[in-house]
């Protein structure tokens, strides 16, 4: 039978459409076998003690003692029988039980080979043989396939993964319930014929639902969140770069992250799997369509509102990071912590100084790229003055430029920082008063390593000034020797 075929039919007869035809009759209901205890000669009469029929019929167990504290079950021997699709083993005593609680209980079996079967009963805490059942051959002439349900967990644990049911076609079964198997943060909602369900193949084949098989087949577990169950994706096209610690993620599924179930209210994600080589891009929220509109923000509390048991995949919202110094803030005001026009973290704000100095920022320290901030001699001249250089704020820019004019540094801390044009713009070693502000904010600005930094102002021929970021405190330095060296400007 083809697959296709074969699924469909196990749905339709699932949700009750259709009945299996592959026989060419349908299993005889041999009666009821009534099991009898008989207090007078304390023995037990089991009647009748002999059916007749073929593999598929079925019959009715009929246990008409009254006590809730025992029961009585069958056992293959040289026939055998099975019970919602169960094996009647000796190791399935319990499966195959008739129960009493507080009355007469039946169960109904079916054939699946001729033979003896033994009846048991169980009271007081000890199972003995009471008798035998003989199932000759004849009667019913049914030919039932043997089918083999296997049920997969669907990245959730079963008692055995896959859980198997065998039996006959036709024969009655108990899909596994949560009981069985379960998933960290997920519910169990039923079994479904493909892995990537959102729902159980039919409203019968919910976790624990009784139905009948006519062919073998997989089930696979649909798992329901117990909260929303997010996966975020980087939404970069793939013929773009979509950078991961510097490696390039280039297919659908690198770029999405694992799932995760959130309880609500919870919080958007802060970072992507992945980000634009386009570094000038920020995340700026997050979308339930790949053009769509924002839900809520990075780091947004209680957004969105996404129904409980939903899974949802969120796509990443890139724009332009906007700088304080081009728009964002009051009027293009900017703070300590905010980002500037070259890229870098603002440092110093002097709201009173004139257009294009009143406020500094400082680059990364990937700004030489590598991990950290360089060290370099300050000079490639290192017995030799320079000229006039200054100290205050504001005069940076000016000693950098006498180091780098001709005839003076043809190498050292400032020839490596004026090549340095992050954001597009030009960048100075700072003054030992820059380098003293930068410090103070060096939480801020970040990445800073606990050694001595350059400044731009000399001491004489052969020092020149610097600043220790462990402790601050500023010394004379020789101009031979490499220090730390970090990039600012002035906006």
């Amino acid at each position: 039978m083809p697959k296709l075929f074969a699924c469909a039919t196990v749905i339709a007869l699932l949700a009750g459409l259709v009945t299996f035809a592959a026989s060419p009759a349908s299993a005889a209901d041999l009666g009821t076998v009534n099991v009898t205890y008989n207090s007078g000669t304390f023995d037990y009469t089991i009647s009748p003690s002999t059916l007749t029929g073929a593999v598929g019929d079925t019959f009715t167990l009929r246990n008409t003692m009254i006590s809730v504290s025992s029961y009585v079950s069958l056992v293959n021997a040289t026939g055998s029988v099975t019970v919602g699709g169960t094996a009647c083993t000796s190791s399935s005593v319990v499966a195959c039980r008739v129960t009493d609680a507080g009355g007469t209980a039946t169960g109904v079996f079916a054939i699946s080979g001729t033979g003896s079967v033994t009846v048991f009963r169980f009271t007081s805490g000890a199972l003995s043989s009471i008798g035998t059942l003989t199932i000759s051959g004849g009667g019913s002439s049914v030919v039932t396939a043997s089918v083999t349900m296997s049920f997969d967990a669907n990245g959730g644990n079963c008692t055995d993964n896959p859980l198997r049911k065998s039996g006959f076609a036709g024969a009655t079964y108990v899909l596994p319930t949560a009981v069985e198997c379960t998933k960290a943060n997920y519910s169990l909602a039923g079994w479904a014929f493909s892995r990537d369900a959102i729902e159980p193949a039919t409203p019968n084949t919910g976790a624990g639902a009784t139905v009948n098989f006519v062919v073998s087949e997989t089930m696979y577990a649909v798992w329901v969140p117990d909260g929303v169950e997010i996966t975020y994706d980087a939404n970069i096209a793939l013929e773009d770069q979509c950078l991961s610690e510097g490696t390039n993620l280039t297919t659908a599924a690198s770029r999405k992250s694992t799932p995760v179930v959130l309880a609500t209210p919870f919080t958007l994600a802060t970072s992507a799997r992945c980000n634009p080589a386009n570094t000038d891009l920020k995340l700026a929220g997050w979308a339930t369509h790949g053009n769509g509109d924002s839900i809520g923000g990075v780091n947004t509390a209680g957004e969105p509102v996404i129904a409980r048991g939903t899974k949802v995949t969120l796509y990443a919202i890139w724009q332009v990071a906007i700088s304080c110094a081009t728009g964002g803030g009051a009027a293009g005001t900017c703070v300590v912590g905010d980002t500037g026009p070259g890229g870098g973290k603002v440092f110093y704000v002097n709201p009173s100084n004139a257009t294009g100095s009143r406020y500094m920022e400082a680059a990364p320290n990937t700004w030489n790229g590598g991990a950290a901030d360089p060290t370099i001699a300050w000079c490639s001249k290192t017995t030799t003055s320079l000229g006039s250089f200054g100290a205050r704020i504001g005069t940076g820019k000016a000693n950098t430029d006498l180091m780098v004019a001709t005839g003076a540094c043809t190498s050292g801390a400032a020839n490596s920082i004026r090549a340095y044009t992050g954001g597009g713009v030009s960048w100075f070693l700072p003054s030992i008063d820059e380098l003293n502000a930068l410090y103070s904010q060096r939480t801020v600005v970040g990445g800073f390593a606990a050694d001595y930094y350059w400044s731009s102002s000399q001491y004489g021929s052969d020092k020149a000034w610097g600043q220790g970021f462990a402790s601050g405190s500023q010394e004379k330095g020789r101009k031979l020797f490499p220090s730390r060296v970090r990039p600012v400007r002035a906006f």
